[in-house]
């Protein structure tokens, strides 16, 4: 389900300026709970601006980890999978040997003060790929988006991000239900329309 309702609160103008699918951020939910992006500033646009790429025809972010850790504010320490990082934790692989395919994911943000739980996967797909399209990746014929959604259900961490060219997306796929997201646009994130994603 794509909601495409206006949107009347300037808080949450920011949900006009992104793609969703599903059901991600409820409306009347965050304004019953009084969450609120923080606003984006200059120096946040000048921040992210300094690792997207010049051009539209090349992916927005070469240096993915070097964009969680300063754009999201993640430390290394609590990026696993990164170099200098704590290793991956199991649940971030997953074998489907009847579909010759292995489901995985490249980072995961731990929480250190909770026994280094999962608290979110973190996959990036190789320049080029379409995480919409089928048959792209070896193995089973889902799409990049759909195996990832695979992943989060079957590891029970349930939230994670999949790095693509032009989009971050926030996937959401809790067991035995629909999955959604919310994808904002890496080229035009330094625009005054986009709020932090951290936090």
């Amino acid at each position: 389900m794509i909601i495409s309702e206006p949107l009347k609160y300037a808080p949450f103008e920011w949900l006009d300026h992104v793609q969703r699918e599903g059901l991600v951020f409820a409306r009347p939910i965050l304004e019953e709970l009084g969450i609120s992006p923080v606003q984006q500033n200059r120096a946040d646009s000048e921040e992210i601006a300094a690792f997207l790429a010049s051009s539209r025809d090349e992916p927005a972010v070469a240096d993915r980890l070097g964009f969680l850790q300063a754009v999201l504010g993640w430390p290394i320490a609590r990026i696993a999978g990164a170099p200098d990082g704590p290793p991956l934790p199991d649940l971030a692989t997953l074998a489907l040997p009847e579909l010759d395919t292995v489901l995985c994911a490249n980072m995961a943000l731990i929480d250190p003060r909770s026994d280094n739980r999962t608290l979110l996967l973190v996959r990036t797909e190789a320049p080029g790929t379409d995480p919409d399209a089928r048959g792209v990746l070896d193995g089973w014929e889902a799409s990049p988006q759909q195996r990832f959604e695979r992943l989060l259900r079957e590891s029970g961490v349930e939230v994670g991000i999949l790095f693509c060219d032009t989009q971050l997306r926030l996937v959401y796929a809790p067991r035995g239900e629909t999955a959604g997201w919310i994808g904002w646009p890496l080229h035009d994130l330094p625009s005054s329309t986009a709020n932090r994603l951290s936090d």
